[in-house]
């Protein structure tokens, strides 16, 4: 009998593969265009996550089509360091747990093509990256994608505020703590009497995402 062969991909991770793996080449496409000039050209428009979104959604808006472009560019900037083949490797894994991949593949798709600000797209390429070196799991890496499609900016942007306050503690004594209620709405804090607490999610967001997604910027 011949071994069970995992289903071929569908959905939104074959186009993010794609898209993943030719990183270098779509960003020296952009590397002369403004990213606010990004919708008025055809930079990106080969791009298989643009192109595939563009059509399978009917996007008419030169607003939407604009947002994502500008969002797929910042997911490309976070992998441009990226190891090829420890992203291929990533996505094999993904490929080879449909259930898992397929969901993974839906959250990510959809901060790139719905987010509002590019800090998402930036924050989850960090992510991705980390993933493909072994730095986090692929059930983390999935949660953490959730959180942010879930999140509001200023609540991802209250993670360094409060580990700035903290001094880089997860565990801090303080009858308040800067951002304390958006750091709940994130839900990757706990308080018991005078004790706070970042769960190992919200640490792992901190670290490999929104921490190198501000690094990078300020490069």
């Amino acid at each position: 009998m011949q071994p069970d062969q995992p289903p071929e991909p569908t959905g939104w991770l074959p186009v993010l593969r794609r898209t993943a793996a030719d990183t270098k080449e779509y960003l020296a496409e952009a590397a002369d265009v403004a990213v606010s000039a990004l919708v008025d050209t055809d930079a990106l428009e080969s791009v298989p996550l643009v192109s595939t979104a563009v059509k399978v959604l009917n996007v008419r808006d030169a607003f939407h089509k604009a947002r994502i472009k500008r969002n797929v560019y910042q997911f490309l900037l976070a992998l441009a360091d990226a190891d090829k083949p420890k992203l291929e490797d990533l996505f094999d894994a993904l490929e080879n747990d449909p259930q898992q991949g397929e969901d993974f593949a839906d959250t990510l798709a959809s901060i790139l093509i719905e987010a509002e600000k590019p800090l998402k797209a930036k924050i989850v390429g960090c992510l991705v990256k980390a993933a493909s070196k072994g730095n986090i799991s692929r059930p983390d890496l999935d949660l953490a994608c959730q959180l942010v499609y879930s999140a509001s900016v200023p609540a991802l942007t209250a993670l360094p505020i409060f580990f700035a306050h903290t001094r880089g503690k997860e565990d801090f004594e303080s009858p308040a703590v800067p951002q304390e209620a958006l750091l709940f709405s994130l839900g990757v804090i706990t308080r018991h009497g005078n004790t706070v607490r970042i769960s190992g999610l919200g640490k792992l967001l901190y670290s490999y995402g929104i921490k190198e997604a501000r690094r990078s910027r300020a490069e």
